[in-house]
């Protein structure tokens, strides 16, 4: 039975379910995080139950020493803050005080940072050299997956493909599921050749407002050459292919021109910052193009560039 409520102006208001409560606020955030959580959780239950603890709720100690099993089996401080993160939502949910706000799991994540000496990986490049050298290449047949050689003329439409992929996401400095959602309405060709794209949901913009990043004229033109006669604006620019997909594409491109080092979705994003910080451009500049909140991550992927700066004077 269908129950409403009354308004102080008399409309009929529905009363939702409880259902539809959970799902609204699961739609908080996105679908890779809750799934993200979703893993991370089942590791600490999975590992609880090993133990003889109890997962829910969970003591503070229990969960100090899961992060620090975590760090010592091999995970990052990344993971294990993530770990920290999903083990307190999920008590946070459940309507339990979250144990990873006491002291000592709070000083335990502190200390797993502190001691771990890692360099966090990160993603090659995309700069003004990778490119040249994966446009040079794309269009060159490669052995396929059967070990098959493919024809002139797949490869040919295959690196037109490849090209504008890569040429976008260090232009625009795109994330990988930004780049799955593109359609062709998000971009719009200015006078001068140059483009403005509309990322129209991102990691920083979960609510959807939007926002618009520069295009060079090279790209466009890339862009150009793949998009088909009869193709409306409603129309995905990578033909439906996933943010895992696009991203092994841009591994596969770079490989293929003979490229080292992990290349993969994040890899335009790096290159976009770090070309823009080899043309002297400023840090805000950079952070507006690609999008981040903070100056942080702008100096971790330009600390090369920057660290060059000092040739001018030694």
């Amino acid at each position: 039975m269908t129950i409403t409520l009354f308004s102080a102006t008399g409309a009929h208001l529905p009363v939702p379910s409880d259902r539809e409560v959970a799902a609204t606020m699961a739609a908080a955030r996105s679908e890779a995080t809750r799934r993200d959580y979703r893993t991370q959780w089942r590791l600490f239950t999975s590992w609880a139950n090993e133990v003889g603890s109890q997962s829910l709720p969970a003591a503070p100690a229990t969960v100090a020493r899961y992060l620090v099993a975590r760090h010592q089996a091999g995970a990052s401080v990344a993971t294990v803050r993530a770990s920290a993160t999903a083990v307190g939502q999920a008590h946070r949910v459940a309507g339990h005080p979250s144990p990873v706000a006491d002291e000592a799991v709070r000083l335990t994540i502190a200390g797993i940072a502190r001691t771990d000496h890692r360099t966090q990986a990160q993603a090659a490049p995309l700069d003004a050299a990778a490119l040249d050298a994966i446009i040079a290449a794309a269009k060159r047949p490669r052995v396929g997956r059967h070990g098959v050689l493919e024809s002139a003329d797949y490869a040919a439409r295959r690196g037109a493909v490849d090209i504008a992929l890569a040429l976008l996401v260090s232009d625009a400095g795109l994330r990988r599921s930004e780049v799955a959602e593109l359609t062709w309405c998000d971009v719009v060709r200015w006078p001068d050749g140059s483009g403005r794209v509309t990322a129209r949901r991102s990691k920083t913009d979960a609510v959807g407002s939007g926002a618009v990043v520069y295009a060079t004229p090279r790209a466009m033109a890339a862009l150009d050459a793949i998009r088909r006669d009869d193709e409306d604006g409603e129309e995905l620019v990578f033909g439906g292919l996933g943010a895992v997909q696009l991203s092994r594409r841009i591994a596969a491109a770079a490989a293929h021109a003979g490229l080292e080092g992990d290349y993969s979705g994040h890899s335009g994003r790096v290159g976009m910052a770090v070309r823009m910080a080899t043309h002297g451009a400023p840090t805000a500049a950079v952070m507006r193009q690609g999008r981040w909140r903070s100056p942080a991550m702008v100096a971790r992927y330009t600390k090369a560039v920057e660290a060059g700066a000092a040739g001018k004077w030694l």
